[in-house]
This record gives C-alpha cells, structure tokens and sequence, in this order.
C-alpha cells in the first residue's frame, strides 16, 4: 500500500508540474538550438552582408581614385600661362585699393561717374567646396546712359580681376545704376603643420 501512495503521490506531482516542466523543457530546447543552430546561421548572413558592404565601399573608393587621378593628370597639362593668369584673375590678396582703382578705371574709360563704392562688413565669404572666397561689394553710378553702362561692363568684362555681377538696379530718371557685386580671391592653403 505504501507503494501505491507513492506512485499516486508521484502521479499527482507529476499532473500539478508537467505544465510548467514541459514549458521549462520548451524553453531551454529553443535557447540551446538559437545558440546552437540559428545564432551561428545569423552571424554567417551578417559577416556575408558586412563583407558586401566592404567590396562595394572599396569598389566606390577606387572609382573616386581613379577620378582624383585623372583630375591630377589633368591639371598637370595646364599650361603654365594659364595658371599665371587665372591666379591673376583671382587673386591671393584682398586688394581693396586694387578694386577701386579697377572700377574707377572702367568708369572713367565709359565716361560715367562712380558715385560710391562700399564693402559688406562680411568682406570675405568662402564658398562652399573651394578655396576661393568672395568679396561682396554694393557701387553706385550716375551719369551713366543705359549706352554708357554697357560700355562700363565691358570694361569690367576686359579686365584682368574676376568681377561677378548679382544684381543690377537702374533708376532710367536720374541715369544712375546701383550694382552689387563680387570679386574674388583665392584663401590661403592650410597645411597639416599649421
């Protein structure tokens, strides 16, 4: 009899915690195949997906390469003249007095009168990507006929300094013209040891 009390004791133990049991069973049986089986598949699509990544990322680096290659090949041909004489349209100096002299040249030269010339307070302006930077300028002329401006941008047009007109205000009653402008100027070069 002792024995039936025990195997119905285990039965009734075992009927309140085979749930549980088996749930527990369940559980470690998906942990052990996850770190088993899928955990190892997971980080061999990973690796192979990382490893594309790189082969592209070379692959568009040795294209940006090549081009920067052919961009130095390039500039190597220019010739010399043509250096000199873009650094001479753009300058490595701002040369204030140098622009006035210019407009004054070219405003004498189409016979009009170049009432004012003021700079921004923000003179130089670099622009985005280059190491040119801008310097922005507002002048006023008067006694200027629509025939005499047109000769005054010619006149700015044959000059050595690189003159960049943005906008153009004409007041046809009192012959005058209001221009802003731009010159520019080549920023210095900052190396790694400055």
């Amino acid at each position: 009899m002792a024995d039936a009390k025990q195997s119905s004791g285990l039965s009734v133990w075992i009927s309140r915690h085979l749930g549980a049991a088996g749930a527990l069973a369940f559980i470690v049986i998906l942990g052990l195949g996850y770190a088993f089986l899928f955990a190892p598949q997971l980080d061999a699509v990973r690796r192979s997906n990382r490893l594309q990544q790189l082969a592209e990322e070379k692959r568009s680096k040795t294209e940006v390469l090549a081009g920067l290659r052919q961009l130095e090949e390039n500039f190597r041909m220019i010739p010399d003249d043509d250096v000199r004489r873009v650094s001479a349209m753009i300058p490595r100096e701002d040369d204030l007095p140098g622009i006035i002299t210019s407009l004054e040249a070219a405003s004498r030269n189409a016979g009009v009168t170049l009432s004012s010339v003021s700079f921004s307070t923000q003179t130089r302006a670099l622009l985005p990507g280059t190491n040119i930077s801008a310097i922005q300028m507002n002048l006023q002329l008067s006694n200027a006929s629509y025939d005499r401006f047109k000769l005054f941008l010619e006149a700015l047009e044959r000059h050595l300094r690189l003159f960049d007109i943005q906008t153009v205000n004409m007041a046809p009653a009192t012959a005058s013209y209001t221009l802003r402008m731009r010159a520019y100027v080549q920023a210095p070069t900052v190396t790694a040891n400055q």
